[in-house]
Formats: structure tokens, sequence, C-alpha cells
């Protein structure tokens, strides 16, 4: 009986075992179930709230694009933060969203690449943004950005759209060169550029519109120890940018830089909804100027604007002043010219003189600077430091000469075309820009050694002639049967010799001709080009940097030393006959162009200077909620 008992008590042992077992494994797997459970819900709400960090975070970059168009002189103003619109970010909600100054403005060197060396004026903000998803998750983005404004005359050359350069006599240039579109380069005469070259998009060693004769190879850029090393490749031979990299860094110290180098674009300071040739445009062209506008425009910043009545384009002009057709608006203060005065400053004379390249007659307005800075030292409420003049009621329909009067044959049909001719500018009274939408000309030498004044000439077109140019012979369009080209007749004429070396210092802010056709990639037309020909390699070249100075007659053996920045920031509107043409206008001079090193100092820079910005983000720091 004890055994039996004792069987008994060992079975009852097993029993309770296993049911203490079976109890354990089924804890263990409730807990195992509950982490999984647990482990689950954990990575969903990481990954959600991961989500939601990342469209805070996408939020922000879209406002840094919004800032990227706002910044101008260093500040963006409250106005324009306020205007700033709310991202919109799909799948998740943006409530949040603010942008605050961190600091005040400063000038600093910029220290990082690709624009170290330049100075800007720069600000920091923070900006906060909140993202929340359908579920409730919600996260914040804390980004600090550094805006910063590039005064845009440290460059030795800067354009806004794709920069040419085929020059048949050697040119060397000086200074920092920058474009925010494509660099084409080729030379058969010499192509030095001596400092950093940079372009948010493509280097390409050839011309535009395909063509590359024989011996157009010649194009050099130096490296960081001042060696001209001779460019045999481009972005189009060397695709990879890793592999682009390596070649400019070795033949050229990285000097050439491109999009291999995440290169930015430089913004002009309009809203980037503003097309940039309205930096020069008048005062509420096709509309009400936004207050970014008013804040940039040479129209707006000038202390003393001038607007004239086509018809006054005649020996009457300063006798209508006071009128309606003139009008004189001044900063508060200020004072304007008498009748006489103005007769001092100012001659005009419409249809004065044959110009070869426009290929129509020349609407003159004349303005004697030695006679306005006499004018401005007689009292201190004279003075200016941006002057801005623009003709309005332009006619819109060709104007009809008759045989005799100004076409010497037969009667002929030309559209009008006012201009703004400098004379006497050789000794400037004071830091002076004279700014228009008008096509500019000047006469002989400016702003020379003596004196030397921050000064900067702004217009639709550039054109610079010699000391001795004149318009006798040139009163009419030449007789003759003229030149066809594509079904227009064209006239030249015997250009007048330049025989003086010519000086210039000054910035020069204006449009140029481009060539309308990439070889690679089909381009827009610029205005006034009647060009059928696209798809053909034959394809007429725009002109390209050696002509944005632009020249009417024979400089063979004559140097035009210039010495500023040339800054082209559209295609000319109204100086529009750059598409190419039969017949020779002029020869061109000795080009003996650089940078003024003098810009690179903020006091030296001429009055009303644009600024390029840009926006870089220096801090990111997520916090979720």
């Amino acid at each position: 009986m004890s055994g039996i008992k004792m069987l008994y008590n060992r079975r009852g042992f097993a029993l309770e075992a296993t049911l203490f077992v079976l109890l354990l494994l089924s804890v263990l797997c409730v807990f195992a179930v509950s982490g999984v459970t647990t482990t689950t819900r954990t990575a969903n709400y990481d990954y959600r709230n991961t989500r939601t960090n990342y469209a805070a975070e996408a939020a922000s970059d879209d406002i840094m694009q919004q800032l990227s168009g706002m910044v101008d002189d260093g500040f963006i103003s409250q106005s324009e933060l306020d205007s700033l619109t709310r991202p919109t970010v799909p799948g998740f909600s943006i409530p949040t969203m603010t942008v605050t100054p961190n600091g005040g403005a400063t000038q600093e060197t910029i220290n990082d690449p690709p624009f170290a060396g330049l100075y800007a004026l720069v600000r920091n903000y923070d900006i906060n943004t909140r993202a929340t998803d359908s579920s409730g998750n919600a996260s914040r983005a804390v980004v600090t950005v550094k805006a910063a404004a590039i005064p845009i005359f440290q460059f030795g050359v800067f354009y806004e759209k794709d920069l040419e350069i085929t020059n048949g006599a050697r040119l060397d240039m000086q200074g920092w060169v920058h474009t925010n579109g494509n660099i084409y380069g080729r030379s058969a005469g010499g192509l030095y550029l001596h400092n950093i070259v940079t372009t948010p998009n493509k280097f390409r060693f050839r011309r535009k519109d395909g063509a590359n004769p024989a011996g157009t190879d010649q194009v050099y850029i130096d490296d960081a120890g001042g060696t001209a090393r001779q460019v045999n490749n481009d972005s189009d031979g060397i695709p990879g940018f890793s592999a682009f990299r390596t070649w400019s860094d070795t033949r050229f110290s990285g000097r050439l830089k491109t999009n291999a180098y995440g290169v930015d674009s430089l913004h002009l300071p309009l809203p980037l909804s503003v097309p940039p040739e309205e930096l020069i445009a008048d005062r509420d062209n096709g509309g009400p100027d936004s207050p970014e506008e008013h804040e940039s425009k040479f129209a707006w910043k000038a202390d003393f604007y001038i607007s004239i009545d086509y018809t006054r384009i005649n020996n009457t002009l300063c006798n209508a002043v006071g009128a309606t057709d003139i009008q004189y608006i001044r900063t508060a203060g200020r004072t304007t010219p008498t009748a006489a005065q103005c007769a001092l400053i100012f001659q005009a004379d419409s249809n004065k003189w044959w110009e070869s390249r426009e290929q129509t007659f020349v609407d003159e307005i004349t303005i004697d600077y030695a006679q306005l800075f006499n004018w401005m030292a007689l009292s201190g409420s004279n003075q200016s430091s941006i002057l801005y003049i623009t003709v309005r009621n332009i006619p819109g329909v060709n104007e009809t000469y008759p045989a005799g009067a100004r076409c010497p044959t037969t009667a002929c049909t030309f559209r009008p075309y006012p201009v703004l001719r400098i004379v006497n500018a050789s000794v400037l009274g004071r830091p002076f820009t004279i700014s228009t939408d008008l096509p500019v000309y000047v006469l002989g030498n400016y702003n020379s050694t003596v004196n030397w004044q921050p000064s900067a000439v702004v217009g639709d077109a550039f054109t610079w002639l010699s000391p001795g140019f004149s318009t006798a012979g040139i009163l009419n369009r030449p007789g003759g049967a003229g030149v066809v080209t594509g079904g227009v007749t064209r006239w030249t004429y015997a250009a007048v010799g330049a025989t003086a070396n010519t000086t210039m210092y000054a910035a020069v802010l204006a449009g140029h001709g481009g060539t309308p056709f990439d070889w690679v990639t089909p381009g827009v037309t610029p205005p006034g080009c009647n060009f059928t020909g696209a798809g053909s390699q034959s394809y007429f070249y725009g002109g390209g940097l050696e002509n944005f100075p632009r020249f009417l007659e024979n400089w063979g053996g004559v140097t035009a030393f210039y010495r500023g920045s040339l800054v082209s920031i559209a295609y000319a509107q109204k100086a529009t006959n750059f598409c190419g043409w039969a017949g020779a206008y002029y020869g061109a001079p000795t080009r003996n162009w650089a940078f003024d090193t003098r810009f690179q100092d903020p006091a030296n820079l001429p009055p009303g200077t644009p600024v390029v910005g840009s926006v870089v983000q220096t801090a990111y720091r997520p916090v979720y909620e």
C-alpha cells in the first residue's frame, strides 16, 4: 500500500509540474505577444513621427526657396516675411510657420565655397515649422538659415543669362566671372580668364550655335599659381560630376566651378515672378510695382527722376520743363534745374543721325556731365547720386521719311529709337550712377583717374563711342541698293575711324544680344529676332561678351581701356537689332579690360549697386512632439 501511495503522490507532482510549466509558457506567450505589439506600436509611432518630421523639414525647404527671392541689401523686410506663402506638403498639414530674424545684419567675408573671398551683407533667420498627419502625429523643425546679399559689382563679369565669349582679337579678363546660365567659350585670338569662373549650369568649350572654326581653341584659365592653363574639355566631354571636379582641380586648381561643384544661382533682388529686366524698367511698368520692386528698381532708387514725352525730343526740350511733357521728380528738399540750366545740361533732337548697327535713326537725348556737375556744385540741394531718365509715349508704329529728307534715294520707314548719349564725362564731381531704360551711348573718356569716383552706367544697352566720333556724314540713311538679308534691305556706312585711345572707369549694367539657338538645347529667340532657320549650325552669333560694350567705328589699332564691372541682366529690350546681318559696322579695338579692384571695398561701390542673394542652411534641429 505504501508503494502504491508513493506512486500516486509522484504522479500528482508530475501533473502539478506540467500545469505549472503550461502556465509559465502561457505567461511568456502573453509577454511575447505584448512585447511584439508594443514594439510594433513603437515602430509605427517612430515611423509616423519620422514622416511628420520630414514633412516639417520639407516645409522649411519651401520657405528657404521663398526667402531666396527676397534677399535685398542683406535685409528681408517684415512685410516680405509677412507675405510668405504657407507651404503645401501632400498628406500633411502645416499649422505653424514662423520666420524670425536672429540678430542684425552684418558685413562678412564669405569663407565657404563656391563664393569664398567675396563679401556679403548677411543676416540669420530661424524658420520654425510644425507638421501634422491625419492621426494627430506632429513634429517641428527649427532651421537656421543665412541670407547673404552679394553686391553685384564685385564681379568682373556677371550674366543672368548664358555667357558667350568668342573673341577674335586677344581678350584678357581680370576679375571673377559668373553667369546664372551656361558658359560658352571659344577664341581664335586668345581668351584669358585670370580669376575664378562659376556657373550653376555647364561650361561648354564651343560656340552656342555649334560652329567651331579651326583655330578657335585658344581659351585659357589661370590656376591658383597664376599660370594660364589651356582649356581642352568641358561639361559635355566630362559628364560625371566627380570626374569634372577631378579635371578642374587638376588643371585649374578648381577655379572653373560648375554644377559639378554645387554652385548656386545668384538671384537678382526682385520677386521670383518678376523678370530681371524690370530692374531698369520705368516706375509701375505694366502695372503697380510691389514693395520689393520699389526697393530694387533704379527708377525708384533715383533721387532725380525725369520722364520725357517722346514728342519733346527736339530743340524745345527744356522749354517744357514744369509742364506735363517733362516731369521732374526729386526727393524731399532737392531742387530742379531752371529752364536755362536745363538747356545747358540737356539737349535733344529727333532723327539726329543714322545708327548702322540698329539700322534706324537716333532720337537723341544728350546729357552734358560737365554742366550737370557744375549745376550740382552750386548747392547741396542740387546734388544727386542716382539720376533716372525715361521716355514715355514712344509710338508703336514706324516713322516714314520721304526721299530727300533723311532718305537720299527713296522713301524709307524706320522704328522710333530714343537713346541717351553722355558727353564731357571724363571728370565726375561726386559718386554718381546714371540709369535709364533706354540704350546708352558714352562719348569718349568716362571718369578718368583724375578725381576717380564710384560710378555706374545703367541702361538697355551700352555703346562706347571714341572721342573723335562725329555724326558728320551719317545724318542720312546711306544711299544705294543696300544689302539684302532674309528679304530685308539693310544699309551700312563708312564708319568714322577712332584715332585716340579711350578710357572708362565705371560699372556697366545693361542688356546684351544673345545667340538665340543652342546647338545642343534649342533656346528661346530673343526679342527682335526673326530668323527662321532654327536647327541650322550656320545660325548667327549674337556678339558675346566682346560685344557687350558695343562699338560703331573702325577701332583698328586703338585701345579701349576699361576698368569696372560688366553686368548683363537680360537681353536688350530696345536695342534689339542684334540678330545678325551682312555688312560690317565696326572694326574691333584692342580690348584692355579688367575688373576695377576698388569695388572690393564696399565704400567704393557705385550708388544704387544691386545685390544678388542666396539663402543657405547653417543649422537644423528636429523637435518631436
